[in-house]
């Protein structure tokens, strides 16, 4: 009864709305039901700055099924990664928006995920849907150094130099004191390509050591070159075929 009040009234003003049958609770149980779904995931990996996320909306075009977690989240998942996004959403929300996704997808093909970790920003990614994440194989990027330094300083070089030192310091614990000290440094003299060595220093070293403790063992290298993409597409495509084979 409040339900259908409280829709009649949002009418009156000109909203849309739906009134979910059976009410919200079952709604969550349909979500919950949808992560224990068997879906069979392909990741995506590479190291900060790859283009990732550039690759996989490059694929949905090739009429390859993905999700996009981080688009979902808000948040491109490093101490960077609120930096020009929107607000996040709350856990309850993202699950619900990650379950709608999931449930649109066709379990009978491989489903291309970004290599995350559980957290991205203030939301996780619900425990069994990374589980299985972990043991998914994974094709990986191998992007130069110079192309990655090049592609994040386009996407972060925009913002305020105060904004960067402020999201640098979220992460003094793990890159040490003295480290931290000099990418301040950096940052005040305007060298953002020597604060950028500093911070991709540490963030490759922990997406080498994440890597290494993923159970999946089933990884495909594939050299990438952001001035031949074309032909790189088509190479993460081949290898695609290879795990199908396996």
């Amino acid at each position: 009864m409040r339900s259908n009040i409280m829709a009649w009234l949002f009418q009156m003003i000109g909203l849309k709305v739906t009134l979910l049958e059976h009410g919200y609770k079952s709604y969550r149980n349909h979500v919950l039901q949808i992560f224990e779904e068997e879906y069979r995931f392909l990741i995506l990996g590479g190291m900060t700055g790859s283009g990732k996320t550039e690759v996989l909306q490059d694929l949905e075009k090739l009429n390859e099924q993905m999700i996009d977690l981080e688009h979902l989240a808000s948040h491109k998942g490093s101490a960077f990664g609120l930096l020009g996004m929107p607000e996040q959403p709350s856990q309850e929300h993202f699950e619900n928006l990650l379950a709608d996704a999931l449930f649109e997808k066709n379990k009978n093909e491989l489903l291309w995920l970004e290599n995350e970790s559980r957290n991205i920003g203030k939301v996780n990614l619900p425990q069994v849907f990374y589980n299985r994440m972990k043991v998914a194989p994974i094709i990986e990027m191998e992007v130069s150094v110079e192309e990655r330094s090049k592609r994040i300083l386009v996407e972060y070089g925009i913002f305020a130099k105060e904004l960067l030192a402020e999201n640098t310091r979220r992460i003094e614990k793990r890159l040490g004191g003295q480290h931290m000290k000099q990418a301040l440094i950096h940052l005040e003299e305007n060298d953002l390509e020597a604060w950028l060595k500093i911070i991709l220093n540490y963030y490759d070293k922990t997406y080498t050591f994440s890597n290494e403790r993923r159970e999946s063992k089933q990884m495909l290298k594939v050299p990438f070159k952001w001035t031949d993409k074309e032909v790189c597409l088509r190479k993460i495509l081949n290898a695609k075929k290879e795990i199908e084979k396996k």
